[in-house]
């Protein structure tokens, strides 16, 4: 395999769960927002409301 360096000065993305989170906090992401279900749209998103899946996180990291 050959490596190129693309120049990429960092990433952000979404984690759903408590799960991903740890898994991109691992790669050295740091929460930027969070988004709490239940006061985003309750109705909508009743059943989203176990602490495992009751936010998303908006996570991000500089190369």
């Amino acid at each position: 395999m050959i490596k190129t360096n693309i120049n990429i000065p960092g990433a952000f993305a979404e984690a759903t769960n408590l799960i991903s989170l740890k898994c991109f906090k691992q790669q050295k992401f740091n929460i930027v927002d969070e988004l709490i279900y239940m006061n985003y749209d309750s109705k909508r998103l009743a059943n989203l409301n176990d602490e495992n899946h009751d936010r998303c996180y908006l996570v991000a990291r500089k190369f």
